[in-house]
């Protein structure tokens, strides 16, 4: 990508180092059992935060970027006010909530002997859900005024590597229990309003480039109307995709062990990181298939997926067989007795295979103005989570709880590609997409398959894949790089407009 793509590309590699490090620093401090304590009570929150933002995240930058391609410029406060108010409301109520029902929820779900210690770390974080609700929906809003530095800097840069400073500075001077959930939380004070004065900022500068030649503003009712039946559906959606994505670790603590609970979390942990391409070319293209798909360019809309589809399965899938193929020797930097979920890693690797090769396709729908499409693919998807994880995890443990999160991934991706392929008629797939796909899985993964029946999977064995696979699918890359499109990736995807989004960007 250009400006836009590089910047995105480089937060959200901070971001998963960052997220990758705090669950090394806290697995090795707090070991298994301590990290499962802590990662439901992170689970939880999370959930609570994606049910908190109700959707008004996506929905203004859905809406600051078609207000300012349509020339609606004079809506943008009174779009801001219809947001933020109910916002607000539900995050004071959560909050409260979440502290009031802190015991009931950690004799629910957490195992006999880590209750207490669980409605402690709960009702600790209780409060710092207004910070968190409110500042992730201030800071996704600036990415509708045209720039990711705003962005980047406090969500992908501040947040994680405040966490693991302080994370790491607590288990280093030796304090263990509520030490640990509060610094993880505290650095939210300081990103919420820095998110709440950029994103005022950029409404400032807006108007006065812009508001002269804007069309009058409609009725609060109606601008509430329209933003809350887009918004409501990305909610339900958000809610049921964190759940998807942490309901399985609060299952496993709940019906197993925070032992088994912490080993999970980890494994999950890799899972999560590698998506990085995803985010960031999700981060450089979404406000250019809104803005594509709002004047009706949907040629220029589905270049933008085909590409980005491609180089995320080129970038990406490398990691997942590496996963996938050497777990053992990979999961054990997070200690010896993580190595146990292996299993667990390959199953989740293999699912997210075909999450990438799917692209940004929820991305595409949400810009397409389908919110409620992907709220309904979702909510299939958590019944499927839901109801395998019962049935498996009593008796298969984290690799049950692997699989029902695998086919769930798999429903979702499965309905939102028929949806954009099918129904919206946009192809996110050609020769460039083959091509990568093929790339990868004959050096990284028939590579990897061969080394390993051959010589096992100890630790000089994976560096000897890695040193002999890197630079063979490096250049791979570089040969084929006219196939992968890269100058359009280069040029296009992060292309800025000129003259008044130059104006506005944050």
């Amino acid at each position: 990508m250009a400006r836009s793509g590089a910047l995105g590309l480089f937060g959200a590699g901070v971001a998963a180092v960052g997220g990758f490090t705090l669950t090394a620093v806290v697995t090795h401090g707090l070991g298994a059992a301590g990290a499962g304590v802590f990662f439901e009570a992170f689970a939880l929150f999370t959930i609570l935060a994606a049910i908190g933002t109700a959707g008004a995240d996506t929905g203004l930058l859905y809406t600051a970027t078609r207000s300012r391609a349509l020339g609606r410029v004079a809506e943008l406060r009174r779009v801001m006010a219809v947001a933020f108010g109910p916002v607000v409301l539900a995050a004071t109520v959560l909050a409260v909530s979440l502290y009031a029902a802190a015991p009931g929820l950690a004799g629910l779900l957490m195992d006999e002997a880590h209750r207490d210690q669980g409605a402690d770390q709960l009702a600790l974080l209780a409060p710092f859900l207004v910070c968190a609700i409110t500042g992730l929906v201030a800071v996704q809003a600036t990415r509708g005024f045209g720039g990711l530095r705003i962005y980047v800097g406090l969500q992908q840069l501040a947040l994680p590597l405040g966490r693991v400073a302080l994370v790491a500075a607590v288990l280093a001077f030796g304090a263990r229990g509520l030490a640990v959930p509060l610094a993880w939380a505290i650095p939210l004070l300081l990103t919420c309003p820095l998110a709440l004065w950029a994103l005022y900022g950029q409404l400032r500068r807006t108007e006065r480039a812009l508001l002269p030649a804007s069309a009058p503003a409609r009725p609060v009712r109606e601008i509430a109307r329209e933003f809350w039946s887009y918004a409501a559906g990305r909610g339900f959606a958000q809610a049921f995709t964190q759940s998807i994505v942490w309901f399985d670790v609060i299952i496993v603590g709940a019906m197993r062990s925070a032992h088994e609970a912490g080993i999970y979390a980890a494994a999950s942990r890799f899972v999560t990181t590698g998506t990085l391409a995803m985010q960031a070319m999700r981060l450089a293209i979404q406000p250019q298939v809104g803005a594509a798909l709002a004047v009706g360019d949907k040629r220029r809309a589905e270049d933008l997926y085909r590409v980005s589809t491609q180089w995320i399965t080129a970038s990406s899938w490398p990691l997942y067989l590496v996963l996938a193929t050497f777990g053992p020797q990979v999961l054990r930097v997070f200690g010896e007795e993580f190595a146990d979920g292996a299993d667990a890693l390959s199953v989740l690797s293999v699912a997210m295979l075909l999450n990438l090769a799917t692209g940004n396709v929820n991305t595409v729908l949400l810009m397409a103005g389908k919110s409620r499409w992907t709220a309904v693919n979702t909510v299939v998807a958590l019944v499927v989570n839901i109801g395998l994880n019962l049935l498996l995890v009593p008796g298969h443990g984290i690799v049950g709880a692997a699989i029902a999160w695998s086919a769930s991934i798999v429903c979702e991706q499965l309905m939102g590609m028929y949806e954009v392929r099918v129904l919206l008629a946009l192809r996110g797939h050609g020769r460039g997409f083959a091509v990568s796909a093929a790339m990868a899985a004959l050096v990284f993964g028939g590579g990897g398959l061969a080394l390993r029946l051959a010589l096992g999977t100890d630790l000089w064995v994976l560096a000897l894949y890695l040193a002999l696979a890197v630079p063979l699918y490096a250049a791979a890359l570089w040969r084929f790089r006219t196939v992968l499109e890269l100058p359009a990736l280069l040029s296009a995807v992060g292309r800025r407009r000129p003259g008044r989004h130059a104006r506005t960007t944050g």
